[in-house]
């Protein structure tokens, strides 16, 4: 009901029923024996509920209201219902306002969304009192389908990509599938789909073929994706190998652009050059270069025999306890396209997506220090 500090002030407690009484006691402390009570009242303040709302409404326009109840307390006289402020969380999607006929109700009206939200409404009274709910806002229009850019757009016979799509929520949202075709007589077979995204194999093709790939919702919504199959061609490997040190320790001292290149075994004379180089080290016996030291990161960036690499597989090393990634970057002069590559995992090959033809290769890594060991490049005849 109150509460009572030691000077005898006494406060009434927040949400207790109107006319609530209490007894407070004042007793001696030097002797207990002696005390003193006295009742105290406590009218409550007035507060206000939600009592009817829509269960949901839909985007574009449509109207609704929601209705709230008054309980009248000591302080009801400035609290009315011609005090009442409405307001929205977000009157993007949902506005509210008071009606001119009646402040106890608040009018509604949605604005456009995408995906379906639901917006808290709040009433409030002048003397802090609220009352709040939340409405769902539906999106009134039905789900659309597109294909995400990650999407494979090229492949040489033989090769396989994936598809991906992503469904953007409408009314009809839960009962939507996709279905996926490929022309009849097409180079692009397709397995593996799900609503979220497919596998595709590349056939035998005599010349560079485009086939257009669609992907079609329950309600008739549609996207396409066009993906170019290029004849196989003969491939040849080619090899670079990082120099190590001699010893069981790493070299102290960065190497420059000559000394870099002058220990770089490259029997097909794949790189022209190294056209900038910062914090890389000879590593210990057998661990090729080091990239990074224990405060900067090392880089490295190869100027190559313009080549249509198609995979790269490239071995490295973990550098003690550190365990930041190498991203090694291939670039056409325009475009770019990175592989990310954890050292502990050693070997692994990675299969170009994007660039056909590669001018220059950038080795980083991404913090402290790694060891690469050697790479070898798949390249197109």
């Amino acid at each position: 009901v109150a509460t009572v500090d030691q000077n005898g002030l006494v406060t009434a407690v927040n949400n207790v029923k109107n006319n609530t009484t209490g007894t407070i006691t004042a007793k001696s402390i030097q002797d207990p024996t002696k005390y003193a009570t006295c009742s105290v009242t406590v009218n409550a303040a007035t507060t206000i509920s939600i009592t009817k709302k829509p269960t949901q409404l839909l985007e574009g326009g449509e109207f609704g209201s929601v209705t709230a109840s008054i309980t009248a307390g000591w302080d009801s006289s400035s609290n009315t219902a011609d005090k009442i402020t409405w307001s929205s969380s977000d009157e993007n999607v949902l506005v509210v306002y008071g009606s001119d006929g009646n402040n106890l109700i608040g009018e509604l009206i949605t604005g456009d969304v995408n995906k379906d939200t639901t917006v808290t409404v709040t009433a409030t009274l002048p003397n802090g009192n609220l009352a709040s709910c939340g409405i769902l806002v539906k999106n009134s229009a039905p789900s659309t389908i597109a294909f995400n850019d990650s999407s494979t757009d090229r492949l040489t016979s033989g090769e396989k990509g994936t598809l991906s799509v992503t469904i953007t929520q409408g009314t009809d949202f839960d009962s939507q599938s996709v279905t996926w075709t490929s022309p009849k007589n097409s180079p692009i077979t397709i397995s593996n789909a799900t609503n979220s995204g497919a596998t595709i194999t590349a056939g035998t093709v005599n010349s560079n073929t485009t086939v257009t790939i669609t992907a079609t919702l329950t309600n008739g919504n549609s996207a396409t994706w066009e993906v170019t199959v290029t004849p196989a061609t003969s491939t040849v490997t080619k090899t670079l190998t990082f120099t190590s040190g001699s010893t069981n320790s790493d070299a102290s001292s960065a190497l420059s652009k000559p000394d870099a290149l002058s220990n770089i075994t490259d029997d097909n004379a794949i790189i022209q050059s190294i056209s900038s180089i910062s914090n890389v080290y000879l590593g210990k016996s057998g661990y090729g270069f080091r990239f990074g030291s224990r405060k900067n990161i090392g880089s490295m960036t190869m100027t190559i025999v313009s080549s249509n690499i198609k995979s790269m597989t490239i071995t490295t090393a973990q550098y003690s306890s550190d365990t930041g990634k190498i991203t090694v970057t291939f670039s056409d002069g325009t475009k770019t396209e990175t592989a990310n590559i954890t050292p502990s995992d050693g070997t692994i090959t990675y299969t170009l997506k994007t660039l056909n033809t590669v001018s220059s290769i950038t080795i980083a890594t991404t913090a402290k220090r790694a060891y690469v060991i050697s790479m070898s490049f798949v390249i197109a005849q």
